[in-house]
């Protein structure tokens, strides 16, 4: 079984930090996390690139979240229904 995590995100680095960090310390990880961010400034694309550098998981940075909403998304792995 595939774990595909969405997180939505807009304007909130420092939440987004916290959520990740705490998924990653889960007993079972995700295999993915997709960022659906909603058009935020650039801290939050800088955390995104900071904690992909160090996670053991998968992070996708999707612009926009109305691209997973069409299921655009070329990098995912998910299937949404």
């Amino acid at each position: 079984m595939t774990v595909s995590v969405i997180v939505a995100t807009y304007n909130r680095p420092d939440a987004l930090e916290l959520c990740l960090k705490s998924l990653m310390e889960q007993s079972r990880l995700p295999d993915e996390i997709v960022v659906g961010d909603d058009g935020s400034g650039a801290e939050t694309k800088d955390v995104i690139e900071r904690m992909s550098r160090i996670s053991p998981v998968k992070i996708i940075h999707v612009w926009q979240f109305v691209c997973l909403q069409r299921c655009n998304c070329e990098q995912k792995t998910f299937d949404i229904s």
